[in-house]
């Protein structure tokens, strides 16, 4: 079983509240989950508005054929935040057969290496392998009996394990087509102003693009396996690496002075640029 709480999947004014705690306070099992949605939801609207979504590393997909698993594959280890701002983590390479990741077909979030329900992928046809934030319940405890204690006895998750579903869809979902936001040489000179992102559409991540071999005891290549349809972000210790290396020296490390800059209207500098 699953639970899954998204703000973006919330009705009326979307206000959080957190529970107001005073002596002699009788306190359920609601008000415990009440506080843990509100820090749970605060913290998906700030990586949501601030951050963003996309894999901020690994997860690299790649061929991982067996004798009798040609279409096999691993999905690496790596992190990611989720478009309605949920964190997804893989500790551990996860190992995936894409003759049964058809349309319809889903991991399993308590066992992420096993198909809830298989569905049959065609040869030639192009699979885009998409993860998405999911919960499973775990460790059962047995519940201590109500009134006289005399009904059997029930089993009932003791905790909420973060944990992620893969599936192979047949196309891009929604959010991966919608355009672009305002460009940030439009919102630094006063061009334009920034919109709050709107709630995605859909839960997925796009890891890879792939196209399946013609027959069906073919192996998968590196070649057919695209990593690079996905949406990536950036981590700030990335973009700050990133800023070192283009504005500071490497002698003393100070940033770079740049005494002046006039490009042509619609000129574009690239890596290999040189400025006369």
């Amino acid at each position: 079983a699953t639970a899954l709480f998204s703000e973006c999947e919330q009705t009326g004014t979307g206000a959080l509240e957190r529970v107001n705690y005073f002596p002699r306070q009788l306190l359920t099992a609601d008000d415990l989950i009440a506080d843990q949605d509100y820090f749970r939801a605060k913290l998906r609207r700030h990586n949501r508005f601030l951050h963003g979504w996309g894999v901020v590393c690994g997860l690299e997909v790649a061929p991982a054929a067996a004798a009798d698993l040609p279409w096999q594959v691993q999905i690496g280890s790596g992190y990611a935040l989720g478009p309605y701002g949920d964190e997804i983590h893989l500790s551990q390479p996860v190992l995936l057969d894409l003759a049964k990741c058809g349309p319809g077909a889903e991991t399993d979030p308590c066992d992420p290496g096993m198909l809830l329900r298989d569905g049959q992928a065609r040869s030639g046809a192009t699979l885009f392998i998409a993860i998405r934030y999911e919960e499973c319940f775990a460790r059962p405890v047995r519940v201590m009996p109500g009134g006289c204690g005399c009904e059997d006895t029930n089993c009932e998750p003791s905790r909420i394990r973060d944990s992620f579903q893969i599936e192979c869809l047949e196309s891009l979902p929604p959010s991966h087509q919608q355009g672009g936001t305002a460009s940030i040489c439009d919102l630094l000179n006063g061009r334009a102003l920034s919109p709050c992102v709107p709630c995605p559409t859909d839960p997925w991540i796009v890891l890879a693009r792939v196209a399946l071999p013609a027959a069906s005891n073919a192996t998968i290549s590196a070649q057919q396996v695209d990593n690079f349809v996905r949406r990536q972000l950036f981590s700030t210790a990335a973009i700050q690496d990133q800023v070192i290396r283009c504005c500071c020296t490497a002698r003393d490390r100070q940033p770079a002075r740049v005494t002046s800059i006039n490009p042509a209207f619609g000129a574009r500098f690239t890596s290999s640029s040189t400025v006369p």
